[in-house]
């Protein structure tokens, strides 16, 4: 049997310092001299899928509650479902652990098909307004919701995010060959602020003490 890896579409020029192999990805925990700046963590191996039924509402794949409105979002732990429409939603998972609910029907997995990133720390709206015409802070919407729109012209789910004891922090999803670009876009922009490449042990950290519900 041929043992195949896989790989993530973002490759960052930097030192990786801690790394771990899940479910066939290398997965880069930390990179040498990360700092405490404003952090660009790849999440492109995290689970993702997409759900599609034209009872969405009615759907609670392993008692999560699919958010009514599009835009809206639910944080559980380590899962984050985004209402994209009113027949589509999208599921990240930031963990190992496999669902129980990850063969239904009505998902389609995607992890390979998407790039996703995140970008956190105190200048995060000012990294992403340099790359972006998106309103980020829409007096409607209260944290965390969903943005359907272009960054650097290309498609992308925008996930803001804040919370009451970490600085807020953006999730942002395109479709895997424009990964690379989008990141070096990103750290070109971020480049005043302080914007370095950084691991997933860092996002998970800001993930872990996020306040959003």
């Amino acid at each position: 049997m041929t043992d195949y890896r896989r790989a993530s579409p973002i490759i960052f020029e930097a030192t990786a310092e801690e790394t771990e192999l899940r479910d066939r990805w290398e997965v880069i925990l930390a990179y040498r001299g990360e700092g405490n700046g404003p952090a660009l963590v790849d999440l492109s191996h995290c689970a993702k899928w997409d759900v599609q039924d034209k009872n969405l509402s009615e759907l609670e794949p392993g008692r999560l509650k699919i958010p009514d409105s599009p835009g809206t979002c639910l944080v559980a732990g380590d899962v984050i479902v985004s209402r994209l429409n009113s027949r589509q939603a999208s599921i990240w998972q930031f963990s190992e652990t496999t669902p129980v609910w990850s063969d239904l029907p009505f998902l389609t997995e995607t992890t390979d098909a998407y790039a996703l990133m995140a970008v956190i720390g105190r200048e995060t709206m000012g990294i992403i307004e340099k790359v972006s015409a998106l309103d980020l802070t829409p007096p409607d919407k209260k944290p965390p919701f969903l943005l359907l729109g272009q960054v650097l012209h290309i498609p992308m789910q925008l996930l803001v995010m804040d919370g009451e004891r970490r600085p807020s922090g953006i999730l942002l999803a395109c479709s895997r060959g424009y990964g690379q670009c989008v990141v070096q876009a990103l750290l070109d922009a971020g480049s005043e602020f302080g914007l370095k490449p950084s691991g997933e042990k860092r996002f998970v950290d800001w993930m872990r003490n996020l306040s959003v519900v």
